[in-house]
């Protein structure tokens, strides 16, 4: 009995082991699924939809070939499909009950050449080949990947996904563990088995000659008696040898509480690893509930090409180059500044833009375009420098951000709190009047000080403390230019609003950030017949006039940001405050 336990043991040892090992071998399923598309057509846009990526849980594997180059890139969906606009393109679809990829072509109504897709701001990551790329991938169904070839090119044919597969056998790991107990069990028996035969089968030794005992009496059949069954064997040797299985099962099942989790599950311990693009999970977070205008990590990069972009036109003093990322009033300092330094290039020259990372984000709350974006910049590596505020613009899906304003804040400002990054703000209009006031009417309002000072009408909203551009171009400095003239020459000084937009963006309190542009002008005349007037410095390099008898009009660009209160604030220190602001000569001309 004993050995048909050991046997019945050591089958059960296989069956259990040799069907664990199996589940990781012969019987495991494929570890990953690959499914391939070819599109055909003259599409130059192919779109691989969040929806078709994420078919299939887990990272993507993409590999799109075909053509002479291959341009990638993902945003969100609604992104990618504003750049396509009505534009035929290509869509990958997938099938998941024959699990096969299938392309569709749909014709758009502009047959109007694509521009570039390259270097798009609303890209999060891309990746370019020369006939094919490979992209790990881990992307939610809200985005997209935007293929285009070379220029005037159909988009590349071949697209090919790969997924990962979960080919894992749960249980293999306890089987092979319950085989390895069972198979220790086995031998134990066997063993046992063995011994107690051994003991069975030995030899006998010969006893000693006893006395001859006395015969005993008969015994008739009415007085017999049931006479007592032999002697059974002990019961506490068996009772002990089949105690000792169930302590082995025991025991060997014990063991298994020991394995890892990846060595129960047949699972490695890289599986749930899986690659992703280099923008990581900032690239792939998933979109925010209220749509932004754009994402951190697109704004990281699109300062950071502002910034390159800009200083390699201050450098060459293009101003076409700065045109590329400038606009409104930032375009025009620009353009003014350049051509003084060409004109001396002593002249000192505007403040570079930082390309280190973005310390206040605060995008529009706008899923359509036009989009607006305030950020404020600063350069970790030179404390001394003033931070730099941008409030970017970009027009259309295929245009770039550009900054109509860069303005250094002061050097107390403290810009107010503002919504996070991932939810934003709406603009708001520049007539509201829940505020100290209208955003509109700043410009007037703070001009008027600048001329009269404390005799403005609006003197008392605005705060003094910090107002740096007081003392630059203020009533005081008014004073001093008039009193440098000769008597032979008359000055006077008005203002114009500019031509960049004014700007608002609500902030936490139901307060307001405002960019104005002021342009603040110099008229100095002769004052009687037969006197001229020499231009002198910058407003001479700027004109190319040396001397006039007609007269000479400077046109100071000043860009302003203030913060200003709610209107029932009445905290006495609710006032309208001057966070930042550039002053530039941005004209100077003879008079007609």
């Amino acid at each position: 009995m004993r050995f048909v336990l050991a046997i019945v043991l050591f089958v059960c040892a296989l069956a259990s082991a040799g069907y664990g090992i199996a589940q990781r071998t012969v019987l495991a399923g494929p570890d990953q699924l690959t499914v391939k598309a070819e599109v055909r057509s003259d599409a130059p846009i192919t779109v691989i939809s969040g929806k078709t990526l994420s078919s299939v849980g887990g990272a993507q594997q993409l590999t799109v070939s075909g053509g002479d180059e291959v341009n990638l890139a993902y945003g969100r969906t609604a992104d990618v499909m504003a750049w396509v606009g009505e534009s035929s393109y290509n869509t990958v679809s997938f099938n998941a009950e024959k699990k096969t990829l299938a392309g569709k072509t749909v014709d758009g109504s502009d047959s109007d050449a694509i521009p570039s897709a390259v270097g798009s701001d609303l890209w999060l990551d891309e990746k370019r080949g020369e006939s094919s790329v490979d992209w790990p991938l881990k992307l939610s169904s809200d985005y997209s990947v935007i293929v285009t070839g070379a220029k005037d090119a159909a988009a590349p044919a071949d697209v090919s996904i790969r997924w990962p597969l979960d080919n894992s056998a749960p249980y293999s790991g306890l089987l092979i563990l319950i085989g390895i107990a069972l198979l220790i069990a086995g031998l134990l028996a066997f063993i046992w088995a063995l011994v107690h035969a051994r003991r069975r089968r030995g030899p006998r030794r010969k006893q000693p000659k006893l006395p001859r005992a006395p015969r005993p009496k008969a015994i008739t059949a009415r007085s017999s008696r049931a006479l007592p069954a032999g002697p059974s064997a002990p019961r506490g040797g068996r009772r002990r040898g089949f105690v000792v299985v169930p302590g082995l099962l025991v025991g060997a099942l014990a063991l298994t509480g020991c394995t890892t989790i990846n060595g129960l599950t047949g699972g490695s311990a890289g599986s749930s690893s899986s690659p992703s693009p280099s923008s990581s999970a900032s690239g792939a977070a998933a979109a925010p509930t209220k749509p932004v205008a754009v994402l951190p990590a697109q704004l990281d990069k699109i300062v950071a090409r502002v910034s390159d972009s800009v200083g390699r036109a201050d450098a060459a003093l293009d101003d076409t180059l700065a045109g590329d990322r400038l606009t409104g009033p930032a375009l025009t300092t620009r353009t003014a500044s350049y051509k003084i330094r060409k004109a001396d290039a002593n002249q000192t020259a505007e403040p570079a833009i930082p390309a280190s990372k973005v310390r206040v984000d605060l995008p529009q709350q706008n899923a359509s375009w036009p989009r607006t974006v305030f950020a404020v910049v600063a350069d970790p590596e030179q404390p001394t420098v003033a931070p730099m505020s941008l409030m970017l613009v970009q027009e259309s899906a295929r245009s770039q951000y550009k900054a109509e304003y860069v303005i250094p804040l002061e050097a107390n400002a403290k810009v107010p709190d503002l919504a996070p990054a991932d939810v934003g703000a709406s603009r708001v209009k520049s007539d509201v009047k829940y505020l100290k006031l209208e955003p509109g009417k700043l410009v007037d309002a703070y001009a008027a000080i600048l001329l009269q000072d404390n005799a403005a009408p609006d003197y008392d909203l605005f705060d003094a403390d910090g107002d740096g551009l007081r003392t630059a171009l203020g009533a005081s400095y008014k004073a001093q230019r008039k009193a440098s003239l000769p008597p032979s020459a008359t000055i006077d000084f008005t203002h114009a609003q500019g031509a960049g937009d004014t700007i608002v963006f609500g902030t936490n309190d139901s307060g307001a950030i405002v960019t104005v542009d002021l342009n603040d002008i110099e008229t100095v005349k002769p004052a009687e017949q037969g006197a001229a007037i020499n231009p002198d410095g910058r407003v001479k390099l700027l004109s190319g006039v040396s001397q006039t008898t007609k007269g000479i009009q400077s046109t100071y660009d000043v860009q302003l940001l203030f913060y200003v209160p709610l209107a029932s604030d009445t905290d006495p220190q609710a006032k309208i405050k001057l966070l930042g602001f550039s002053q530039v000569l941005s004209d100077a001309k003879e008079l007609p």
